[in-house]
């Protein structure tokens, strides 16, 4: 069950990142302050690299050779560590993207 987090939460981040970003645009247009964005930007971040750190901390304990093509326990575990793992990667990778371009473009920008 702890491999579905960084399956399912990293996305979630990242989705409500995006809500939050959008939600808080006319406020950070009015009043010029843009630490709330920054502040959203972090929490995803962090709540997506603690779902890589998951996944490959139970990637390692599987083992990290090449996934057997056999329905074992460990065959399982192994490829959703994996799984995890790149999903809660892209998800990073998604929010970094966000978070630059909340950082580098005017909310005010029509």
């Amino acid at each position: 069950m702890k491999l579905w987090f960084p399956i399912i939460v990293p996305a979630l981040a990242a989705l409500a990142q995006q809500s939050v970003n959008y939600a808080l645009v006319a406020l950070e247009c009015r009043q010029q302050e843009r630490l709330p964005l920054h502040f959203v930007a972090a929490v995803a971040l962090v709540v997506t690299l603690i779902g890589a750190a998951i996944a490959w901390g139970r990637w390692r304990e599987a083992g990290m050779d090449e996934p057997e093509d056999r329905g074992e326990q460990r065959t399982r575990t192994r490829f959703l560590a994996i799984v995890g793992f790149w999903v809660s990667a892209l998800m990073a990778l998604a929010v970094a993207a966000q978070w630059l371009t909340s950082a580098f473009v005017s909310p005010c920008v029509q």
